[in-house]
């Protein structure tokens, strides 16, 4: 019986430990994203591939769409950074079980100091317990 009250308890345990409220989930995501944009920008492929799902696909702000065919770190090298993140806002999320659909600004800067902000779209998977980006779209709302 002790064995049986143990086993009920670490499950429970489990459960709750693994449960996130909305505002979680937005916070996780938000820090993901900005994990996810800041290794573009400086061209780490490997911390990519730990933020994307193998079947990725993106649609640039051009209406380009791209697939990921194979990992990030075969195709991407490191370099100085493009631009740094600056700040995500405006962000909210919407969550249906192991899929999360996160929404904001982003504002970056280039290394001339101007500063690229865009509206994005990004579709999250979590896969054993962790969010990768599944599918994004960004729109340019420079003027």
């Amino acid at each position: 019986m002790k064995k049986l009250l143990m086993a009920f308890l670490a499950t429970t345990f489990m459960v709750h430990a693994a449960a996130q409220t909305p505002s979680d989930v937005l916070a996780t995501l938000v820090n993901r994203y900005s994990e996810w944009m800041n290794a573009y920008y400086r061209g780490d492929g490997a911390a990519m591939d730990a933020v994307e799902t193998r079947d990725l696909m993106l649609i640039q702000p051009d209406g380009e769409l791209w697939s990921k065919e194979k990992p990030r770190i075969e195709m991407i090298k490191p370099r100085q950074p493009l631009r740094t993140l600056i700040k995500v806002s405006d962000a909210k999320v919407r969550v249906m079980g192991d899929a999360a659909i996160l929404t904001g600004t982003d504002v970056s800067e280039r290394p001339n100091g101007s500063r690229l902000t865009v509206r994005f779209t990004t579709v999250w998977h979590r896969e054993n317990a962790v969010w990768k980006v599944w599918s994004a779209h960004w729109t340019s709302v420079d003027q």
